[in-house]
């Protein structure tokens, strides 16, 4: 006769592999971050590009054709219809300063009241102001790195002191995006980052030796962030300290594609995409004072960050803010055993709602005060939590059966 006893295991339900976090993060339990609340304005849908100017109080809009400005982030005007790959700079002239989209052929220079544009036989991929000069890829060759004269966007005489250009090492390939990193240029390309010391007169520019070989990377996606230049590449997110470059590891890696505009905003970095985790869009962030990351539940088009961080989403606008709901879904929870158990209690201090999924079955618990009682049987189950408050500590009980 086989003799039948059962013993209680109790699981932390927070630190179970593979959660996901939306609108919360790990830190000594459940840490409510930013949600997103639809605010005032009208920008078009079809958002592919968003950049603000903090130093102008404008914003541009790109469209896959046309582009749009606002100063108040409510409403948006269109300005014209433009051809080939846009990108956003800005620039003193004169003693003001003026946030410039560059786009092929036809530039727009806004100081925050009034508007121009600027005809130009230039065609331009991407670039960024430096020293009074504009240093940009040329769309037709992009291994060819140009700049202007210390007019900025208007001046391209040629000379000495005046613009030039360079032709780059071809290993790296193509150049995609060009930031202002520290006192240097990082020009990013299709497979690295090439650094640039550009002081001074044209005679002193450089070309500096580094080990900033990556795989494919991912246009649009770079910014400065916490001292640290953020970008994606096809295997995942990577930072550059300004000597080498580093793939970053975090809990939310896995399916995260089609990543596109990003945005820093207080020491965080933001990125629209797809999630195979959420098997949805939605914003990613990842926090660099913190050395995390998680998820802003919206379909974005695409961010931009102003006196906040702003999220567009076919014909709406809305604003990341602290507060608002949040969602907790654990990883797998077996107790350490593969054996049929039954979970008798949950119990998340804090937490609004409870979820408790196998397989197909799921059991829920709205406006809990307490500890939950599911009695759902099983092997491995995962546990959804979903709050507005801190939770300091989450537990899941379980009976297992033993034979003897």
């Amino acid at each position: 006769m086989t003799a039948v006893k059962s013993s209680f295991k109790s699981a932390d339900i927070l630190a179970a592999n593979g959660a996901v976090c939306v609108g919360c993060r790990l830190g000594g339990g459940i840490v409510p971050t930013l949600s997103a609340e639809e605010a005032t304005g009208a920008p078009p849908s079809g958002v592919v590009r968003a950049d603000y100017v903090k130093g102008v109080g404008v914003c541009f809009l790109y469209t896959e054709n046309e582009l749009y400005y606002s100063t108040d982030m409510r409403t948006y005007i269109k300005l014209f219809k433009y051809n080939g790959q846009p990108f956003t700079v800005w620039q003193t002239a004169d003693g003001v300063a003026y946030a410039v989209a560059v786009t092929k052929g036809n530039t727009a220079f806004c100081d925050g009241t009034k508007f121009s544009d600027y005809l130009s036989d230039k065609n331009l991929y991407c670039g960024a102001v430096h020293c009074g000069r504009l240093f940009a890829a040329e769309a037709d060759n992009r291994q060819k790195l140009v700049w202007s004269g210390a007019g900025g966007v208007r001046d391209w005489e040629q000379g000495i002191g005046a613009g030039g250009y360079l032709y780059l090492d071809p290993d790296r390939g193509d150049m995609l995006d060009i930031l202002e990193f520290g006192e240097k240029l990082v020009l990013v390309r299709e497979y690295g980052l090439t650094v640039v010391n550009m002081f001074g007169s044209p005679e002193n520019f450089s070309v500096s030796m580094t080990d900033t070989d990556t795989d494919l990377i991912v246009k649009n996606t770079a910014r400065a962030v916490g001292g640290k230049l953020y970008f994606f590449t096809k295997s995942g997110l990577c930072s550059f300290d300004g000597s080498r470059v580093h793939y970053v590891e975090h809990a939310h890696a896995e399916g995260l594609t089609a990543v596109g505009c990003v945005a820093e905003y207080a020491g965080k970095y933001f990125a629209v995409c797809q999630s195979g985790l959420l098997g949805k869009k939605a914003v990613f962030c990842y926090d660099t004072e913190n050395a995390c990351s998680y998820f802003i539940d919206v379909s974005a088009e695409a961010v931009c960050a102003a006196d906040g961080v702003y999220a567009f989403a076919d014909g709406k606008i809305y604003k990341l803010v602290e507060g608002g709901g949040w969602t907790f879904t654990s990883g797998r929870i077996d107790f350490g055993t593969c054996k049929k158990k039954t979970v008798t209690e949950i119990s998340a201090r804090g937490a609004n709602g409870v979820e408790i999924i196998c397989g197909s079955l799921s059991r829920v618990f709205e406006n809990i005060k307490g500890p939950v009682r599911p009695r759902m049987r099983g092997s491995c189950f995962t546990v959804k939590l979903t709050g507005t408050g801190a939770v300091l500590k989450a537990s899941v009980t379980a009976e297992v059966t033993i034979g003897i």
